[in-house]
């Protein structure tokens, strides 16, 4: 008989309904936090971009929860494909009648965020939702542009803007060289005092008839590559529709795993609708 106490976890594939592809979270629903070395030691045993820690705003509550992310080394302040998870993985308990009947709605570092159930396939244990995300508009700025193209492997002149979100570094580049064939030096990005460098370019054929692709380095985050990474779109969104002239987008990350999902960007309200499918990939029991 073991002395251990028990927690259930969930993972599940973000941004894809195909397991093994997208972006992967674990997701621990618990009665209360625990202190922050334990939380940081099940993100390190997991080691996963992220793991979601969900805990029930009061005892009855069913659809209003706090919520927060880790990932192998660090708290992060907001985390898109976590959130779907962690949502993905709420909404599975449900009955159709629950999931329709009102969104979640999660208190975290960056404030409330709301994630509404699109459809959903128990049978093939996924679902489509939709997260409203806070918008994280993009100025140009003035970044070293050779040390970039030395971070990333490319040519200067391959870069066509460097911008800085609130979280972030948006780096455009021409397409020349395949967004997926870029090796970065992760010794070299993590020099940039960033959450996340993101690349980005327009659709090619192989961008899965998106608007856009990017893809995202988080060495400072433990997260040398995030295959699909929600939270950069908050940036990502403003970007784009700034130069496509539309709101509604569908975007690409061209990781090895790689992940989709539309976008709709309210600037009025300052917000970025983030839809995407999940999957579930495995249940299991952590003895801590």
């Amino acid at each position: 008989m073991t002395n251990s106490k028990q927690i259930s976890f969930t993972v599940v594939d973000a941004f894809t309904k195909s397991r093994f592809a997208g972006n992967p979270a674990a997701i621990v629903v618990i009665d209360q936090f625990y202190d922050d070395a334990t939380l940081g030691k099940i993100a390190r045993e997991f080691n996963l971009a992220e793991t979601s820690f969900v805990v029930p705003l009061t005892p009855t509550s069913t659809h209003d929860f706090r919520l927060r992310w880790f990932t192998p080394t660090v708290e992060v302040e907001l985390c898109g494909h976590a959130t779907l998870a962690a949502s993905h993985a709420l909404f599975s308990k449900m009955t159709a009648d629950q999931r329709t009947a009102r969104p979640l709605r999660f208190q975290t570092l960056s404030g409330e965020l709301v994630v509404a159930c699109r459809d959903a396939d128990p049978a093939n244990m996924t679902t489509t939702l939709e997260m409203t995300f806070p918008a994280a508009p993009a100025a140009p700025a003035d970044i070293d542009r050779v040390e970039m193209a030395a971070a990333l492997g490319i040519a200067p002149e391959r870069i066509l803007s460097t911008n800085r979100t609130k979280f972030d570094i948006i780096v455009e580049i021409d397409g020349v060289v395949p967004i997926q064939a870029i090796e970065p030096d992760q010794s070299l990005v993590v020099r940039f005092d960033t959450r996340i460098v993101i690349v980005t370019t327009a659709a090619d054929a192989e961008s899965r008839n998106a608007d856009f692709q990017s893809r995202a380095f988080a060495p400072r985050c433990g997260i040398p590559e995030d295959p699909v990474c929600g939270s950069a779109h908050c940036g990502l969104a403003p970007f784009w529709e700034a130069k496509l002239g539309k709101n509604a987008l569908r975007a690409h990350q061209a990781s090895a795993r790689s992940g989709d999902m539309h976008l709709t960007y309210l600037a009025d309200k300052g917000t970025v609708q983030i839809v995407g499918d999940a999957v579930t990939v495995s249940h299991g029991t952590m003895f801590i």
